[in-house]
């Protein structure tokens, strides 16, 4: 119950937001998929904690039950794009671009006014400038094509009795 509590929170500051923000099939690496103008859809990942310890919110990135036959396990790298950590007693949220493993933030860093839109907006700054490098490493590894050796020129051989026309006698001034 606790994390489809943060689920929900999280999908209700998104949409409150305007981010165009839905709720992923169960069984999958992440739980909402926002769409981001020029990023298209993004999948988020929410780790809730009810209570901190010792003053510090501690996350950690792990998928499954402790006490499934699998267990609990590491996420792979690309299965979601953000994460998102609520802190439920506070109502309080923030985002991380991914890959993220662990991280552990002070209440008084989550508290800070603004906090919630100024993360998201720091990780979706984060996956295009990802995105960007990626691209441009991309356009870089690819080999320019052969340029074709031109074309010799052609000479134009007058026609016995016709005048030879010069690329000056051609150009007409109106």
């Amino acid at each position: 119950m606790t994390g489809q509590a943060g689920v929900n929170l999280v999908l209700s500051c998104l949409l409150g937001w305007g981010v165009a923000t839905h709720p992923a099939m169960e069984g999958l690496p992440y739980d909402l998929i926002v769409d981001v103008p020029d990023l298209d859809l993004l999948r988020i990942q929410v780790k809730t904690m009810s209570y901190p310890r010792n003053d510090l919110w501690s996350f950690t990135m792990k998928r499954g039950f402790y006490r499934s036959r699998k267990g609990m396990f590491a996420y792979g790298k690309g299965d979601f794009d953000i994460a998102a950590f609520v802190c439920l007693s506070l109502k309080k949220l923030f985002f991380v671009a991914a890959p993220i493993s662990r991280i552990s933030v002070p209440t008084g860093a989550v508290l800070h006014k603004d906090s919630e839109t100024a993360t998201f907006h720091r990780a979706i700054q984060t996956i295009q400038k990802r995105r960007l490098a990626d691209n441009l490493a991309w356009l870089a590894s690819m080999t320019p094509a052969p340029t074709p050796p031109a074309p010799a020129a052609a000479s134009i051989q007058p026609v016995p009795g016709r005048t030879r026309l010069s690329a000056q006698s051609l150009l007409l001034v109106h």
